[in-house]
């Protein structure tokens, strides 16, 4: 609003459709649900860092990050190079295949239970995968999730607006 910087913050609200036939063909994850959270990322090399930042310090010893850097011609690349080196964080460069096509590649190389998406000029809240992890576990044939974007201001982390969903969870079969 109003030409401000903004940035959206995912906080899980679990809004978990149950029962339909889609949700009864899912088996239930490990006790402990691996998470691969997949990044999605085409230039925007400015806020690559802060978002791979707010989900790392969340991962359990299981968990990973898929980094899919969608073809970027910014700053991404110097970005990218300084993650190679994080046990936990895993980075893919193709060419341009659009968002679909870069989350689909990070789909097919993700290997936890769980895959949470997160653009990269978005963060998670602190404790989001720790939710996550815990409505999964007391509910293990839910599906998919959907989050409650929080867009903040850049300049102050003031809270501009509240959203009703957005970034969804899908567990693989």
């Amino acid at each position: 609003p109003g030409g401000l910087s903004s940035t959206l913050v995912y906080e899980l609200r679990c809004y978990a459709p149950q029962g339909t036939s889609a949700m009864s063909r899912l088996q239930p994850p490990s006790t402990v649900p691996r998470i691969s959270v997949l990044v999605n990322n085409y230039n925007y090399g400015r806020y690559l860092q802060d978002a791979i930042d707010s989900a790392a310090a969340q991962l359990g010893e299981e968990d990973e990050i898929i980094v899919v850097d969608d073809g970027s011609s910014d700053g991404s690349s110097a970005v990218l190079d300084g993650l190679v080196s994080r046990p936990q964080v895993q980075v893919h460069r193709q060419r341009n295949a659009g968002q679909l096509g870069a989350v689909c590649a990070g789909l097919a190389l993700a290997r936890g239970d769980w895959v949470a998406l997160l653009d990269s000029d978005d963060l998670y809240c602190d404790g989001y995968l720790a939710r996550l992890r815990e409505y999964v576990r007391l509910h293990p044939r839910t599906g998919w999730f959907f989050s409650r974007p929080v867009v903040l201001d850049q300049s102050d982390g003031g809270r501009i607006a509240q959203g009703r969903f957005a970034a969804a969870l899908y567990y693989p079969e």
